[in-house]
């Protein structure tokens, strides 16, 4: 069930570095390098507008159980859980089922626990007022409280999956706030942060220049940026 794990993506300190910027200039990087098949479909929105997630992809894979049933003492969709680690951040697809919950309020506590950074679920989730409390970034398409048991099955963990129409390897550093969520590629993770940064640096000063009243045009000009 097990995949193998990519090496890489970014440090605890350059995922703080990113966290700083936001995900539409992440996105107009990556469409500067060509990239431009990396934004989740909308619709996997935050619990709370105020809340951002960024980390490397733990990826998981969930599906509707044939047949439905029960099978009290198997957890398998616990084991994902143990392998998970400090500054991940887990990625969840249900295939399109949007029957049952797969990701809420314990698993949530358990991946806080170690230090994952927040969970992208391309499905739906429960427990929603207990993830607000714990302050947990949780991202989700729809929110049900049906359990997950004996209506939809782990299929596997630590493989690439399809989310939101994206594709996402494990170590590829997902983006996440208001605006939607976003994909780099492990291997542009490094190049996306240090240009994001350059792009931010000249939207400040952008910013600044038109909150003193000069003319649009000019400061586009001035900068080739608005």
């Amino acid at each position: 069930m097990e995949g193998d794990r990519l090496a890489g993506g970014l440090t605890g300190v350059e995922i703080d570095r990113l966290m700083r910027i936001s995900v539409p200039v992440v996105s107009d990087v990556l469409d500067e390098m060509g990239l431009r098949n990396q934004v989740m479909q909308p619709g996997i929105r935050p619990v709370s507008p105020d809340l951002k997630a960024c980390g490397n992809a733990f990826t998981m894979r969930m599906t509707t159980s044939t047949p439905a049933s029960i099978r009290p003492g198997d957890l398998p969709v616990l084991a994902p859980l143990d392998a998970m680690k400090s500054d991940d951040i887990a990625v969840l697809t249900t295939c399109g089922d949007l029957g049952a919950a797969a990701w809420g309020e314990l698993m949530s506590t358990a991946a806080k626990a170690r230090g994952v950074r927040g969970v992208i679920v391309d499905g739906p989730i429960r427990d929603v007022p207990a993830i607000l409390a714990m302050r947990f970034p949780a991202f989700a398409r729809c929110y049900t409280p049906a359990d997950s048991k004996g209506r939809m099955d782990l299929v596997d963990f630590g493989k690439p999956i399809m989310c939101g129409r994206v594709m996402v390897r494990p170590g590829d550093v997902v983006f996440a706030d208001l605006d939607g969520v976003v994909v780099i590629p492990i291997e542009k993770a490094e190049e996306v942060l240090l240009e994001a940064e350059k792009v931010h640096r000249v939207e400040d000063d952008v910013r600044e220049s038109l909150r003193r009243g000069e003319s649009a045009v000019e400061v586009f000009k001035r900068f080739k940026k608005f």
